[in-house]
């Protein structure tokens, strides 16, 4: 392997140089013996204290300076190494901790984490299955003899220990879990384990991932959701279906809303597929709509599959400034191995505006790409552009997807046994079927924050009030159930501010009418009190503008209002707006530009077709012209227009000519008890 090639001394250091054949193996750069026999660690020659010693010792014999010779080991960079007795190398204290799972490098090499660490060895820990941590497991380091953060402890899953009184076991894995608490969330637990049995075996779940298992329990014990990462999503929903526990998957998706990142998406998104999740691969594409413009530029967008670049270019509500933006994707996504993906580019290139480019670009590179991709290419582009003598090759066109472009959402009930959601654009007068959801409910109230429409409250069966609340998930239309409000209430009103929803007023049998405030944040699902109105009152209405709420109108009792109350959530604190000049219920209001804008509703003597406008810069109000009917209908601001819409006509109010005119469509005459909100056309799901 090595012959001798020649001996120097240098310092009073006698050091042997060899000439290797092949680099030193990890065993002999970690692993020596000392000229005495003894088991020792090839380090370098300032860390064994020992051979220092003798090195500098002023009655150094002629045996020290061979046993200095003979330590010689190796050097790494022109700097000598010796091989030092294991007991008297400068090191770090060895790590055993039974619920940790640790991994150790040195210069580059695995080592075991089980004897003692020299200077410079890096250690990253886990805890093991079944475990939390007790404190941060951050990344150590070997530094001048000790571990420069503290050392990872672990802990079971379970509260306390006392109570684990039992094991789920899948294959060689035994899982401590207490019983009452699974039994508690799954029936199909309750079925297969025994009291006199404290191993349930699960035969069909050996294909889990174990870090999954272990991460749901301890969820399920602690209300913890450490570790919880993307790529165990589909495990953990998994294992919760098998055991037929419900709400993990809600669970998942929330967290993955905030986990999914530039550097993961494609990942996930593989994952997801290859486990056939339909709402987590709904999510993940989603973030790619959204982010679009980001995306496409990265080095991942190159490797994304065929079909969900199909996907991603038919929709109409990508994030991007102009339609080049879209082709750009595209080319890019071809370049990668444009031999292979030409085959695609023909049809690809049908979901492009092609009209919504510049001209040059059609010309210059289109047209060059199509020649290459096939045959049907030049022709279905001569087709699908409009040429023209004058054809300008150096205008370009910056219109947009509609990415921004909102619609209206209408709830309502036809029977009262179930909710439809319709939609409705005003553009083209267009009433569209959504969805039904089976819920008996009245009198709520909405909003919709992050493709999802949130249903607080409300009369069930139109006799019982109800503090419940529900949110539809716009795009995969699944409707889950959310941890309940503080207070039943029917007849309050929701907004929302920075993310977190408030929901005012109302009425319940037990309160009577109420003027308490409740926050909801949607992050971890927890309802807060916040400051009270200074009037109790429902069916009122209410709005935001600027970072604040304005509550206007409705009933106190047997008193009908026109009070308005503005709440800064930054103070959590109320103080009292200028009334309406006119006293109102079950009415709507919009804020157009600076103007804050209520329309129709009921003063107790009568229905109204009456408008008036609260300027939101001078804090007055002035009528502007009424409605063409009276209408207790709703009132949705939508592209600098308001639309008011009851279940016969839809009316339009042009707040800039300060004019009304009957729009295209109505509802359906059987169709009551709705509400109206604008929505963004991307959060629905219409495919």
């Amino acid at each position: 392997m090595f012959r001798l090639k020649y001996i120097i001394l240098v310092n009073s250091f006698v050091y042997i140089s060899f000439t290797f054949s092949n680099e030193m193996s990890l065993h002999s750069i970690l692993n020596c013996t000392t000229p005495n026999g003894s088991a020792g660690f090839c380090v370098y020659d300032e860390e064994c204290p020992p051979l220092m010693q003798i090195k500098y010792s002023k009655s150094k014999t002629r045996n020290d300076s061979m046993f200095l010779a003979s330590s010689f080991c190796g050097y790494v960079r022109e700097k000598l190494k010796v091989c030092c007795e294991t007991k008297n190398t400068s090191s770090c204290p060895s790590i055993y901790e039974p619920t940790v799972e640790s991994v150790c490098h040195y210069r580059g090499h695995e080592i075991s984490c089980n004897e003692p660490m020299l200077n410079g060895v890096l250690m990253y820990s886990n805890c093991k299955p079944n475990h939390i941590p007790v404190n941060a497991l951050n990344r150590l380091k070997c530094v001048n003899m000790t571990w420069d953060q503290p050392l990872p402890k672990c802990k079971y899953n379970c509260m306390y220990e006392w109570r684990c009184n039992a094991h789920l076991v899948i294959g060689e894995r035994r899982y401590p879990v207490n019983r009452q608490i699974i039994q508690s969330l799954s029936q199909r637990f309750i079925e297969l384990s025994s009291l006199n049995n404290e191993d349930v075996i699960l035969n069909d779940m050996e294909d889990i991932n174990s870090l999954a298992v272990a991460n749901l329990l301890t969820f399920i014990h602690t209300n913890r959701t450490y570790d919880w990462q993307p790529r165990l999503y589909t495990d953990m929903i998994k294992f919760s279906h098998l055991l037929n526990i419900n709400g993990i998957d809600d669970l998942c998706i929330k967290l993955l809303e905030n986990d999914v990142n530039v550097n993961n998406y494609l990942e996930l998104l593989q994952i997801y597929k290859k486990s056939n999740n339909s709402m987590l691969i709904y999510h993940v594409k989603f973030y790619i709509v959204d982010n679009f413009h980001e995306l496409m530029l990265e080095e991942q967008w190159l490797n994304l599959d065929v079909s969900d670049l199909y996907w991603i270019l038919e929709r109409d509500d990508l994030n991007v400034e102009c339609e080049g933006q879209v082709f750009e994707g595209l080319n890019r996504w071809m370049q990668k191995d444009w031999s292979r993906r030409k085959e695609h580019f023909t049809k690809m290139l049908k979901f492009i505006f092609l009209d919504r480019l510049p001209p040059k670009v059609i010309l210059e590179t289109i047209m060059k790409l199509c020649a290459e991709a096939s045959k049907d290419c030049v022709p279905m582009l001569t087709d699908k552009v409009h040429w023209n003598n004058d054809l300008d090759v150096s205008k370009p066109t910056r219109k947009c997807r509609k990415y921004n472009k909102s619609t209206i959402l209408i709830i309502g009930t036809y029977n009262l046994e179930s909710m439809t959601i319709k939609i409705y654009n005003p553009d083209e007068g267009i009433l569209s079927d959504f969805t039904d959801i089976k819920m008996e409910n009245v009198y709520f109230s909405t909003v919709v924050l992050n493709r999802k429409l949130m249903i607080f409250g409300g009369k069930l069966n139109m006799l019982y009030d109800t503090n419940r609340v529900w949110s539809l998930d716009l795009g995969t239309k699944r409707l889950r159930e959310l941890s309940e409000m503080k207070k039943k209430r029917s007849f309050s009103s929701a907004v929302v501010i920075d993310d977190l929803i408030y929901i005012c007023g109302g009425f319940n049998p037990n309160d009577g009418y109420l003027n308490s405030v409740e926050r909801y944040n949607p992050v971890d699902g927890t309802w807060s009190f916040m400051a009270p109105m200074l009037t109790t009152r429902y069916n009122h209405a209410s709005t935001t503008y600027d970072g604040k709420m304005y509550v206007i109108g409705g009933l106190k009792g047997e008193e009908y209002l026109n009070s308005v109350e503005i709440y800064d959530p930054k103070l959590n604190q109320w103080t009292h707006g200028t009334p309406m000049q006119t006293h109102r219920i079950s009415f709507s209001v919009a804020v157009v530009g600076d103007g804050l804008f209520a329309v129709g509703g009921y003063d107790g003597i009568s229905y109204l077709s009456s408008v008036e406008r609260l300027d939101l810069v001078n804090q007055k109000w002035m009528k502007v012209k009424a409605m063409p009917e009276d209408d207790v209908g709703v009132a949705v601001p939508y592209d600098n227009r308001i639309f008011m819409i009851n279940r016969f006509v839809v009316h339009e109010y042009i707040p800039k000519k300060n004019v009304w005119k009957n729009s295209t469509g109505h509802i359906n005459k059987n169709f009551r008890y709705f509400r109206v909100l604008p929505v963004l056309q991307r959060s629905l799901n219409t495919d």
